[in-house]
């Protein structure tokens, strides 16, 4: 199965940019949302690319 494949199978999370960033080739802003799964939203939150999520 390919990658793309893979990724549509597992759920995706949308996440707000914290840096500039690549994403799928397209050049992405601060403060834009992108879609993700789970192991690369951990790894944008390590690299801090990511806004970490809040809790009320």
């Amino acid at each position: 199965m390919s990658g793309k494949a893979q990724e549509q199978k597992e759920k995706l999370i949308e996440v707000t940019l914290a840096k500039p960033h690549t994403h799928k080739g397209e050049p992405k802003k601060p403060g834009e949302k992108i879609k993700v799964n789970a192991r690369r939203k951990q790894r944008l939150e390590e690299r801090e690319i990511i806004e970490k999520a809040t809790t009320n």
